[in-house]
């Protein structure tokens, strides 16, 4: 039967299995003595989603047309459901992948809407820059973290970013709290919006272990 639904994505609704019938011989049905049957294909535009298998081995005629009318309706929400469920599960997936790339390649993302401000990061990100993932992202936060020696230059290319809108690609160290230095290489891309903010997306990668195989 549900080989049948799967295959025709009709539904089958049997009265009383007991009686002769395609399905009254099946093996499954005659050890539980199935009377009322219902097996309803769950689709989602033309997409089959799964079945809904029924039974009830007391009465006979039990799925009226008015109950199947009401869980006909229950079955396309189910569908909705399923597939948003799957759709959730699959993204789910990528962002673990996504994820994992980020930390095997110490590559975290961001971005950065000019107008407003806002910075959204990465949690790769926050690893390479040591902050608690319940911390809000700020420019000042990003120059705390910047080495002395570098903050002038980051300084000037926050200003001429936001100035020009220009993409950059560019190199400079963090002092950590704990005294130790990162080399960090930050690019930036601008995305453009129809509503004409200025917004960047980019990566920030920490080349640590790289510059101090280049070192003498």
């Amino acid at each position: 039967m549900l080989h049948y639904v799967i295959r025709t994505r009709a539904r089958v609704v049997l009265d009383d299995a007991s009686v002769a019938n395609l399905y009254s011989e099946d093996e499954y049905v005659r050890a539980k003595r199935t009377r009322s049957v219902l097996c309803l294909p769950i689709v989602r535009q033309t997409k089959l989603i799964g079945a809904l298998y029924l039974e009830n081995n007391l009465t006979p005629g039990a799925f009226t047309p008015e109950r199947l009318a009401v869980l006909e309706m229950l079955a396309s929400q189910a569908a909705i459901s399923l597939e948003n469920a799957t759709l959730y599960s699959d993204l789910h997936r990528s962002e673990a992948f996504l994820a994992q790339g980020q930390s095997l390649s110490q590559t975290g993302s961001f971005g950065w809407n000019v107008s407003s401000g806002q910075i959204d990061w990465s949690n790769e990100t926050y690893n390479i820059f040591d902050y608690d993932r319940t911390t809000k992202p700020t420019l000042e936060l990003v120059l705390q973290r910047v080495h002395p020696d570098d903050r002038s230059a980051v300084e000037q290319l926050i200003e001429r970013v936001s100035r020009e809108k220009t993409e950059f690609d560019f190199h400079h160290r963090l002092l950590m709290p704990d005294g130790s230095v990162k080399y960090l290489r930050i690019v930036g891309r601008r995305a453009e919006h129809e509503s004409g903010r200025s917004e960047f997306v980019g990566a920030v990668t920490d080349i640590t272990r790289a510059s101090a195989r280049k070192m003498p």
